[in-house]
This record gives structure tokens, C-alpha cells and sequence, in this order.
């Protein structure tokens, strides 16, 4: 399971709706430096009848949690670090549109895929249609002038049933990719 994350190359923002898919266009956003971690699961409710064991149980979506680590940052990551609320150097959130409970649109989640830029059909890619940045830390350099780089937690969401939450590996194999779609 190591291999499923040695990814190399460039973090893309890609336009979802878009046909065919731009898999191996997209906005630059950063490029990988490593991985900590990932995990993969299957989101599941178990039920019992009365007082007895389990006895029903349903899986509500696939998903997949990555820790990593990005370096040579674009004005444009900042839409992946504030899910799509802000760009260039702003952090904050506008206040008038997000308030606690506010239920996430389509529009609140970014879509990526990381993949080599060099050759991107000769390494393995993960796209993540519906992504959600659920952590983030940066690192300054002393002066504190410029960024350094940048730890992310990002989560797939599957909020299309019709849509994987995750793909990973040949890139020409997702869903959506089609050859006159290239870079």
C-alpha cells in the first residue's frame, strides 16, 4: 500500500463540469513536496433491531484523507486552503456568506489532481473531485516575507453519487478523461 501515494509533480485546480475533463490541464496551484500520510475508509452506519447484535448495516461513501506537504505556492492554493472563499494572500472568510452550520455547496469544494508534469501518463495521478482542506499550517521563512511552504490536510467528499470520490493511478483510466482533453 506504500506505492499509492508516491505521487510527484504539480497540484492542479480543475474545472469539474468541464468535458472532457482537463486532467492534464488545470491551474496550477503548488507543487508535492512529500506526503506524511493517508487513509482510506468507507464511511458505514451499523443498526440493531431491539437489544440484540447488529443486524443491518450500510456503507454511505468512500473516502480518502491526505496529509502533505507543498511547496512553490500560487496566488491560486489560497482557494484551496479557504475551500474556495478567498484567493491571492487573504485568509479571512467573508464573514456575510459563511456562518456557523452553513451546509457546503458544490462551489465550496475544489477539485484537484496531483500529477507528474513532465510525463503525466508515466506516473501514477490522484484526482479528487469533490476535495474539503480541513487543515493547514505554514511554514515562514525567518523574515517572515515569503512562504516557504505549506501542510495541508485535504478530504475527499463524495457528495456526487454519480462521481468517485477518489481516483488514483493511470491517469487515462479516470473517469472523464478523454485524449483530446491533454495538457
Amino acid at each position: 500500500m506504500s506505492d499509492i501515494m508516491q505521487l510527484k509533480g504539480g497540484v492542479y485546480l480543475i474545472d469539474r463540469t468541464a468535458s472532457p475533463l482537463p486532467l492534464l490541464g488545470g491551474t496550477l496551484v503548488a507543487r508535492l513536496a512529500s506526503v506524511g500520510k493517508y487513509k482510506l475508509g468507507t464511511a458505514s452506519q451499523i443498526g440493531r433491531k431491539g437489544n440484540g447484535s447488529p443486524s443491518w448495516g450500510r456503507i454511505n461513501g468512500n473516502w480518502i484523507e491526505m496529509d502533505a506537504t507543498f511547496v512553490e505556492l500560487t496566488e491560486n492554493f489560497m482557494k484551496v486552503v479557504t475551500n474556495q472563499r478567498n484567493s491571492g494572500t487573504d485568509f479571512s472568510p467573508d464573514p456575510s456568506v459563511y456562518k456557523d452550520g452553513t451546509i457546503l455547496t458544490d462551489q465550496n469544494y475544489t477539485a484537484l489532481v496531483i500529477r507528474d508534469e513532465d510525463s503525466p501518463l508515466s506516473y501514477p495521478a490522484l484526482y479528487i473531485p469533490y476535495c474539503y482542506c480541513i487543515d493547514n499550517g505554514f511554514f515562514a521563512f525567518r523574515d517572515g516575507e515569503l512562504m516557504e511552504g505549506c501542510d495541508l490536510s485535504i478530504v475527499s467528499v463524495h457528495y456526487d453519487r454519480n462521481v468517485k470520490p477518489y481516483e488514483w493511478g493511470d491517469i487515462t483510466g479516470f473517469d472523464g478523461y478523454e485524449e483530446e482533453g491533454g495538457a
